[in-house]
């Protein structure tokens, strides 16, 4: 259920992702159309906020990373996973057996019943090994959905070569549902989501020893 909860939270991003880089990707198109080339990339052009200032675009884009409240309940997900978690690795098992046992000689002799030490054991055993296969369980659920977890590569990335009168747009898609859409969108980096009109472009992630993100050479990011 927490996976469910989780995934659907990025879902909702990617698909936010996915319309906005298409806008970003008409707007782009329209400048041309406007200015006769394609705005300029690299590092020190803010595109989005020069498309905004031209009124193309009606807001500053960003990754919804940044701004989506679905990142809130990511994180308390995380916390009721987190809780979920340290309160059954912290119950004893012997502690389990020595009240299972308890509880079935209250029932039994409340009930006039015989007690039969065998059948006892056996049940106490399955029921142990029940409650060890929840725990396995428990402890192989991951749910990654704190800060840290996120997708480093969580930013817009434009890259445009006016002299082969092309550009290319790149975005993470961090859901499980998109994943392969990464890989059949026609571009040459399965890492990432590609639009643009030569998807041939480096618009690639660099990750930095010291944990900072920059983009490939003459590319724009914005997070």
């Amino acid at each position: 259920m927490l996976y469910v909860s989780s995934e659907l939270s990025k879902i909702t991003r990617d698909y936010a992702r996915i319309e906005n880089v298409a806008t970003l990707s008409k707007s782009i198109q329209y400048y041309k159309m406007t200015y006769g080339a394609f705005p300029e990339s690299g590092s020190d052009q803010d595109v989005a906020t020069m498309l905004y200032d031209e009124q193309i675009l009606f807001d500053v884009m960003r990754d919804p990373l940044q701004i989506s409240s679905t990142v809130k309940i990511d994180e308390l997900i995380n916390e009721i996973n987190y809780s979920y978690a340290k309160i059954m690795s912290s119950i004893n098992q012997d502690t389990l057996k020595i009240t299972y046992e308890r509880l079935k000689l209250g029932i039994l002799n409340y009930f006039n019943l015989s007690y039969n030490d065998d059948s006892s054991s056996a049940d106490s055993i399955a029921n142990l090994y029940d409650n060890d296969l929840v725990y396995s369980k428990i402890d192989s659920l991951v749910v990654t959905t704190t800060g840290s977890n996120y997708p480093i590569d969580c930013a817009f990335v434009y890259k445009a070569d006016n002299s082969s009168n092309s550009y290319e747009i790149s975005v993470c898609l961090e859901s499980d549902f998109f994943m392969n859409k990464k890989k059949w969108d026609g571009g040459n980096d399965d890492l990432r989501y590609e639009v643009g009109s030569d998807l041939r472009l480096d618009t690639r992630i660099i990750v930095e020893e010291n944990g900072k993100i920059t983009s490939s050479e003459n590319s724009s990011i914005f997070k």
